[in-house]
């Protein structure tokens, strides 16, 4: 099985969703990480 960089241990999935939002005439930045590790999904939010 091949070693990917960055990826120690078992198989790790990492999505980045990055939207633009606006509010009350104010546009700003909203991240979603989505980490996946041996079968369990970890959401994180960073704005």
């Amino acid at each position: 099985m091949p070693r990917w960089p960055g990826c120690r241990g078992g198989l790790r999935t990492a999505i980045s969703v990055s939207t633009q939002v606006e509010t009350d005439g104010n546009p700003s930045r909203l991240t979603f990480n989505l980490t996946e590790t041996d079968g369990k999904w970890r959401i994180d939010a960073v704005g």
